[in-house]
């Protein structure tokens, strides 16, 4: 998801900087730290849906502005501080999305800017009932919640955002990637002051297309050349593709 909306905002030219959250059991935040292909982990991710345990091919560093590493506990917080507003359950990868979507508007607000922060709920929360949302299946594994839940009804009530997490952000010149740790106390609006701007130069190559779909939906399975406007089997997503991007004129994470 990250590579293909960090390409898509690369090839509109559009202004729009991309964060990626991490969960806590993940390798993709070191590895876009360190470069380390090798990484690997022996446990999977607290959070369903996200993090691995070893190096994926699909992440592409080079059109990620910044990472941000999020506690699972973090995570879980922020999914039931969500349901909390909305009274709609999603999923704890919704959770991570908003604690950095939450950390992105502290620094925006700390360094004066105005702009746009936008993120996805990825998925119902309904299913994780007697898992996420359950109190004893939290306290079985010794998550505590109340410390980022302190920090959300801070955030929410005065606009104070004490503590920040890990955070690398990617300093680029030439299209190189440099990737900087950052401390959880380091001001992180003082580090997206100095980011360089982006110049990124793309291929000249023909992007694919699907054949057009017929009646039935059904496609031929072959790839052509045709323009990218052309109408295909998958125009719809697309659409909702371009309507989503239209509306980013900030972060989004």
């Amino acid at each position: 998801t990250a590579s293909t909306v960090g390409r898509f905002i690369r090839y509109q030219g559009h202004h729009t900087r991309l964060c990626v959250v991490d969960p806590e059991h993940s390798v993709t935040f070191d590895y876009f730290r360190t470069g380390d292909h090798s990484l690997t982990l022996e446990r999977g991710s607290g959070v369903e849906g996200i993090g691995r345990p070893r190096v994926e091919p699909s992440f592409i560093p080079s059109v990620v502005d910044q990472m941000i590493k999020v506690p699972d506990a973090a995570s879980y917080a922020a999914m039931m501080f969500l349901y909390k507003l909305t009274a709609k359950r999603a999923g704890p990868s919704s959770g991570t999305n908003l604690w950095g979507a939450f950390e992105i508007i502290a620094d925006m607000a700390a360094a004066g800017e105005t702009g746009s922060v936008v993120t996805l709920i990825c998925d119902s929360g309904e299913r994780y009932i007697q898992s996420y949302y359950n109190d004893a299946w939290l306290a079985q594994r010794k998550v505590d919640l109340r410390p980022y839940r302190r920090q959300l009804q801070a955030f929410i009530e005065r606009g104070e955002w004490l503590h920040r997490q890990p955070r690398a952000v990617a300093e680029r010149s030439d299209q190189a990637l440099h990737a900087t740790s950052m401390t959880p106390e380091a001001n992180s609006s003082t580090e997206m002051a100095r980011r360089k701007p982006i110049s990124l130069t793309l291929p000249n190559r023909k992007r694919p297309s699907v054949e057009p779909a017929s009646k039935d939906g059904r496609t031929n399975g072959r790839c052509g050349s045709a323009a990218a406007g052309a109408p295909g089997a998958f125009r719809n997503r697309k659409t909702r593709a371009r309507l989503c991007m239209a509306a980013m004129k900030g972060w989004t994470t």
